[in-house]
């Protein structure tokens, strides 16, 4: 069984960054379309066998 991905949405600046074991997947306007995209991500890994987890982490101080 393949490692688990790790998909994480993050708050910043300028919006909200979407990462996939840390590769930056995208920066998008708000935390529903992060949301959105996260979850794309996992159904897409999951048609490959990928199993994957959603963490949202908190504002960066």
């Amino acid at each position: 069984m393949p490692d688990a991905a790790r998909i994480e949405i993050a708050p910043e600046t300028d919006g909200w960054v979407v990462s996939e074991n840390g590769r930056p997947a995208g920066l998008f306007d708000n935390r529903e379309t992060a949301y959105k995209r996260a979850l794309d991500m996992c159904g897409a890994l999951f048609e490959r066998g990928v199993p994957s987890r959603v963490y949202e982490l908190p504002e960066a101080a």
